[in-house]
């Protein structure tokens, strides 16, 4: 019941700005399209709109966990501003890359760090089944890999496609480095480490290509 009643309890703050705003769980982002002056102050209305809606309602924002993001070329450089528990008031930082519900998300739409962050926890997966399993076979081990690692290397991947080959590259690598844990086909070409692979696994039950 709790995730439902607070879902409940944060029901109508959308209702109190005109910008989109977005809610998953404790997060909210309040986004704009920004083409003048006018449009920045606008959005600081809204923001000061949110905030006297989490007074009333006695749930305070995280000012220290909230960002600025700018998107696009040269939007306008104004800064916004929160109302501090102490009644100060706080500007809020400027950030060029933050994670959105485990994407990161760069203010240039690149996603490189995105690529480093998906292949660092890729490659340790695969450190853990190599410390895992004393004995691998090409059944195993392709389960283990689409199983463990290719769902972290396609999480969410719709939404930051990769279209630089240095990023690729590193994606690739993950597959490389999984196919070499078989001793007896390690020292084999990478390619001929594939084949083995996809004929070996697609001749055995269960197993079908897609």
């Amino acid at each position: 019941m709790g995730p439902l009643l607070f879902l409940i309890y944060i029901n109508d703050l959308p209702d109190v700005v005109f910008n989109l705003v977005k809610l998953f769980a404790d997060d909210t982002k309040l986004s704009a399209r920004i083409r003048s002056l006018s449009d920045c102050q606008k959005l600081q209305t809204h923001l000061s709109a949110l905030q006297s809606w989490s007074k009333i309602w006695l749930l305070q924002f995280n000012i220290s966990k909230c960002k600025v993001l700018r998107l696009g070329c040269n939007p306008p450089a104004m800064t916004y501003s929160l109302e501090a528990s102490d009644g100060s008031t706080v500007v809020l930082e400027e950030s060029k890359c933050e994670r959105d519900l485990g994407v990161m998300v760069h203010n240039e739409l690149k996603f490189g760090q995105q690529v480093d962050a998906v292949v660092l926890k890729a490659n340790r997966q695969l450190v853990l089944i190599k410390r895992s399993f004393t004995y691998l076979d090409e059944k195993t081990l392709v389960l283990l890999y689409t199983s463990l690692v290719r769902p972290l290397l396609e999480y969410a991947n719709v939404t930051w496609p990769v279209s630089f080959k240095k990023d690729i590259d590193k994606l690739e690598r993950v597959q490389r480095r999984a196919t070499s844990l078989l001793p007896h086909i390690t020292q084999l070409h990478y390619q001929d480490r594939l084949k083995i692979l996809t004929y070996r696994v697609l001749s055995t039950e269960g197993f079908e290509a897609t």
